[in-house]
């Protein structure tokens, strides 16, 4: 089973990096110190998590395990949603797609539970990339829509997403082939969203381009948007970025018979990608460049391979595919239940229905009798 990862929106500090464009963790930790509420707290130790995203995992799990531990003493159920928002996504980068599940399904639940609306939106967006990265994509569709739903069915507006929906919606119909929705949501994505981006944001934006050029036939202008995210992407020495873009770029060279500079690009990923001890992303560059060398250097070749099996293990190991399996079954059984809650709902509403027109019919009644009594008197 090949490894095939793809982005999600990130937090309002943003995982991509958005915190990281506009302060320094120097100057974050100085703000930890001088908080002095704990919910406050809370959500800077989430955004200097979200932080290190790019660049250091294990400092993003240290804040971000900090945040959930603190919002949970503190009964701080928007705190607690997004800890376990961003544990998912750190989970994701790391291959552990059950985990990374369990992460999203509980803060989607607490979000939900709780009314916060944006959370909730995130937290499904999360559930619906990991069914793209289960390719499922008829399931991911189904988590985007309830997504769009959320934030249509409030009349959320535009200008206060904390990460941008547009562009979400345009990679999922980009991944399904249906390439002028993709186009609207970019064009939606840039309109709502180009003022205010980060420079990772940036680059997500221009990966997400670059994709949709390619499939559309234009080459070089897709190859010239990945190039642009390159630069963007270092200006904050993101490696996970790095990995994406370079990887993306490694696929477009092979699929146009340059083998070269394929090889160049796909092992600028692979390095971005071991760096941040990235799994899918050094699966999805070994693999490229062991095919790559196959026919150029054998010893080469081997030695990737060698990479790409270890990788592949760590990911879909027999303990990973079990996980994946009861993934499937919690997921039936997630379903189940929030169709029966709709349904219930549904119900509830048709009896307050019911009941208030019996109201109203009462006191009409109880009126005109009164009245009718009057004018007799």
């Amino acid at each position: 089973m090949k490894a095939v990862f793809f982005m999600v929106a990130f937090w309002v500090a943003g995982f991509t990096g958005k915190a990281q464009d506009r302060k320094t963790p120097d100057s974050l930790k100085t703000m930890l110190v001088q908080a002095e509420q704990d919910s406050s707290r809370v959500l800077l130790l989430n955004t200097i998590g979200h932080n290190y995203a790019g660049s250091s995992t294990d400092s993003c799990r240290f804040y971000t395990d900090q945040a959930l531990a603190l919002a949970r003493k503190i009964h701080f159920s928007k705190g607690e949603a997004l800890s376990l928002i961003g544990l998912g996504w750190l989970s994701r980068i790391q291959g552990d797609i059950p985990q990374a599940f369990n992460f999203y399904a509980e803060g989607q639940g607490i979000a939900a539970a709780n009314h916060h609306l944006w959370e909730d939106a995130l937290s499904l967006s999360g559930l619906a990339a990991i069914f793209m990265d289960l390719q499922d994509l008829p399931k991911a569709g189904e988590y985007f829509d309830r997504m769009e739903k959320i934030c249509t069915a409030n009349e959320l507006k535009t200008q206060s997403m904390p990460y941008d929906l547009f562009l979400e919606k345009a990679r999922y119909y980009q991944k399904t082939g249906r390439l002028d929705s993709a186009q609207l949501y970019l064009q939606k994505s840039d309109s709502a969203f180009a003022p205010k981006r980060s420079t990772s944001e940036t680059a997500c934006y221009l990966l997400e381009k670059g994709n949709i050029q390619f499939k559309a036939g234009n080459h070089a202008g897709a190859l010239e948007s990945l190039r642009q995210g390159l630069l963007q992407s270092g200006l904050n020495s993101n490696f996970l970025l790095t990995a994406w873009t370079s990887t993306a770029a490694a696929g477009f060279f092979r699929q146009l018979y340059q083998p070269d500079s394929a090889i160049v690009y796909a092992e600028k990923g692979f390095a971005a990608a071991m760096k941040m001890d990235y799994k899918p992303g050094i699966l999805r560059a070994s693999s490229m460049l062991a095919e790559l060398y196959d026919h150029k250097d054998s010893d080469t070749a081997l030695k990737y391979y060698k990479v790409a099996k270890y990788a592949n293990d760590h990911l879909y190991g027999p303990q990973k595919v079990m996980g994946l399996q009861k993934i499937i079954i919690n997921e039936q059984d997630r379903q189940q239940k929030f169709e029966a809650a709709q349904r219930a709902n549904q119900t509830r509403l048709k009896w307050y229905s019911v009941i208030a027109g019996f109201g109203l019919t009462l006191i009409f009644g109880l009126i005109l009798f009164r009245t009718k009594r009057h004018l007799r008197k």
